[in-house]
């Protein structure tokens, strides 16, 4: 506990100060520029990557992540705030203010966005080869499940991370996961009454979503340019948040592609879909499988009892 006047060294200390309490000038200017890339749109992902071209590294060395990036703006020591362990609450703390509160204000605001909660995947691209990669969440703490190879034949499964929020604890074979996912959708794409609704629905989503996307990203590109004018950004930030809407707009280009996918679909007969399926890329079936499935959950293994890889997936199916 602190003793106010005393204050005790940090065990570990924490990025911005030394283990005295003292804030660190290049540390502070790089929390500076990652609330202004923050605040500007970018993703976590992507001022991982800037922390790691620029040379400054977390306080237990490696690299920068997305989790890592996220968990750190998130304190409160930045604002001399701690939270109280009985109920949370903040009071204040033995840590110097890097931010005001106004700012710090402003990034939980941008953090609590939908399209930075947990259940969007946080590195799509890793999952880029698998059917259901990117859908699986853990089912004990909902982090997004990622790839690893384990065992003698290196088995491709799916596993909660260790860290970066994730709990470790669940982990479920890769390859039955995509069997059965696969047969699922087949099913599905056979079946006339499941299968037209749910493909009117995606084309009517994707034609809107891209349309009112685009017209954000417009009105983002002339904010950015606003700003730099007003002298409220630098030029570095300007272009690494000019690189995240490009990136961004080809996205919606892809997505508005999967039209073109989904027009290549059969007539809904088994026998026609298998055939399609046999021939379709991994990028075809991803498109399909994703117009019916928003999220997999995968419960954890019971000791003593034996069950398939089906039996622990709870699949959230999109509504037509």
């Amino acid at each position: 506990m602190r003793a106010w006047g005393t204050v005790q060294r940090m065990a570990q200390r924490a990025f911005g100060y030394t283990v005295d309490y003292e804030t660190l000038p290049e540390e502070v200017e790089a929390l500076h520029t990652m609330r202004k890339q923050l605040v500007a749109g970018l993703t976590f992902a992507d001022i991982a990557d800037n922390l790691n071209s620029s040379g400054v590294r977390p306080t237990r060395g490696g690299t920068w992540r997305d989790g890592t990036v996220n968990r750190l703006l998130k304190s409160p020591r930045f604002i001399g705030m701690r939270a109280r362990q009985a109920d949370g609450e903040l009071v204040p703390g033995p840590h110097p203010a890097i931010f005001t509160r106004e700012e710090w204000d402003e990034m939980q605001a941008a953090m609590a966005t939908p399209e930075r909660q947990r259940y969007a995947p946080t590195n799509p691209s890793r999952h880029k080869a698998l059917l259901t990669g990117g859908l699986l969440r853990c089912g004990l703490c909902g982090s997004s499940m990622q790839v690893t190879y384990q065992g003698e034949g290196r088995q491709p499964t799916y596993r909660c991370p260790p860290k970066d929020g994730g709990c470790g604890k669940v982990k479920v074979s890769q390859p039955m996961v995509d069997a059965d996912i696969e047969e699922l959708i087949m099913l599905r794409l056979a079946s006339p009454e499941l299968m037209t609704p749910v493909f009117s629905r995606a084309r009517r989503e994707t034609a809107a979503k891209a349309e009112r996307k685009m017209g954000e990203l417009e009105d983002r590109l002339a904010e950015l340019g606003r700003e730099y004018a007003a002298g409220t950004v630098d030029i570095a930030t300007v272009k690494s948040a000019t690189k995240d809407v490009r990136a961004r707009i080809a996205e919606l280009k892809k997505a508005a592609g999967r039209d073109d996918i989904l027009g290549s679909l059969p007539e809904p007969r088994l026998s026609s879909v298998a055939d399609w399926w046999t021939k379709a890329n991994i990028d075809q079936r991803r498109a399909a499988t994703r117009v019916f499935i928003d999220r997999i959950d995968v419960a954890p293994t019971r000791q003593g009892r034996r069950t398939t890889s089906m039996d622990r997936l709870t699949i959230h199916w999109r509504e037509d």
